[in-house]
């Protein structure tokens, strides 16, 4: 679970999202959903390699939460 946490913190870090503005009630429970997804993610190790490589400011076509980071990056809380 520390491991998933970790590199989903680590994803917000490299796409600029505010881990503060994206738990905020307009994402419609949008953060949560996200944190589960993570947490259930079977491409950590992928992941961390991607994360490891400095991958692109923008999360991988791999990643389950891509859309949502996404969406976080055009609303200009990233």
């Amino acid at each position: 679970m520390e491991r998933q946490a970790s590199l989903f913190g680590r994803m917000m870090e490299r796409v600029g999202a505010d881990p503060g503005a994206t738990a905020r009630d307009r994402f419609d429970g949008g953060f949560s959903a996200a944190c589960r997804r993570c947490l259930a993610c079977q491409n950590a190790t992928d992941f961390g390699r991607w994360l490891e490589g400095g991958g692109a400011d923008e999360p991988p076509l791999f990643c389950a939460n891509a859309a949502f980071l996404n969406c976080v990056r055009a609303s200009g809380t990233a």
